[in-house]
């Protein structure tokens, strides 16, 4: 965004990237250059129209830059992260080091033999657990392992007295309530995302 400020400015040298992405401002697209670099690898998320980028980018931002600055937040907006799927395994990393540090203190997972079971990722499932409604007390006082999940949306469905049920006429998504998920040790024969 500076370098187009300053090539309109004639500061530095008008190229034909810059013509570009000073062509697509002015038609509020989201240039290119902002959401792929130079190998066509994504960098950004995709969004047909400029507005809608920038306020993601500013709801992003204010996601990060509250977290970074203060305290870890009571929930999160999973949209609003490029990798969702490394962040849930971060949780996963955050829950097997808390059962850990329990199973020291003597809680937790333990072998039996009076020391703790370190737990891998592998050992680990995520669970999750739809809150019916947006309790702000839950919120301001969170569990102490997982993570409460904010604005997801359904698509062709809508989630209605604790199930999935037909869409209301019209209505191609519906919002999904606030979404509590953690990780617990597997059970013999379980998978990820399973309810034991």
């Amino acid at each position: 965004m500076k370098e187009i400020v300053l090539s309109i400015d004639g500061q530095i040298i008008m190229t034909p990237a810059l013509s570009k992405a000073i062509d697509n401002v002015f038609d509020s697209r989201v240039p290119y250059d902002w959401m792929y670099d130079t190998t066509g690898a994504e960098i950004s998320w995709l969004y047909p129209g400029l507005g809608a980028w920038f306020t993601s980018l500013n709801r992003r931002n204010s996601q990060l830059s509250r977290w970074v600055s203060n305290v870890r937040p009571p929930d999160f907006w999973m949209t609003g992260f490029f990798n969702p799927q490394g962040f849930l395994t971060s949780m996963k990393q955050e829950v097997t080091r808390m059962q850990k540090n329990k199973g020291n203190r003597g809680g937790g997972y333990s072998s039996g033999g009076g020391g703790a079971d370190i737990l891998a990722l592998d050992d680990v499932t995520l669970v999750s657990e739809v809150q019916d409604k947006y309790d702000v007390l839950k919120l301001n006082n969170p569990k102490q392992e997982g993570v409460y999940i904010r604005e997801l949306f359904l698509e062709a469905a809508r989630w209605t007295k604790g199930s999935l049920d037909e869409p209301e006429e019209k209505q191609m998504y519906a919002p999904f309530p606030l979404l509590y998920m953690s990780a617990e040790k597997k059970k013999k024969g379980q998978g990820d995302m399973e309810k034991p």
